[in-house]
């Protein structure tokens, strides 16, 4: 986010209840980075879901506060 010469822009928070994750834009795509217990899933796609984070992904992979 703070690297204004970086390949990524538009930092966004996204809450799920109390637990945060992120919505960003980049490199011709858009990325969701969350924790999911010990790991930091990031996920990169070409379609556009906004800044929501599909449910599919959030079932599969809970998002840890």
């Amino acid at each position: 986010a703070h690297n204004q010469k970086g390949p990524f822009f538009g930092l966004v928070p996204l809450f799920e209840g109390k637990k945060t994750a992120f919505f960003l834009r980049g490199m011709g795509a858009s990325h969701y980075v969350y924790l999911s217990g010990p790991h930091i899933l990031w996920f990169q796609t070409y379609q556009s879901f906004g800044a929501e984070i599909p449910k599919p992904i959030i079932t599969a992979y809970q998002v840890d506060s």
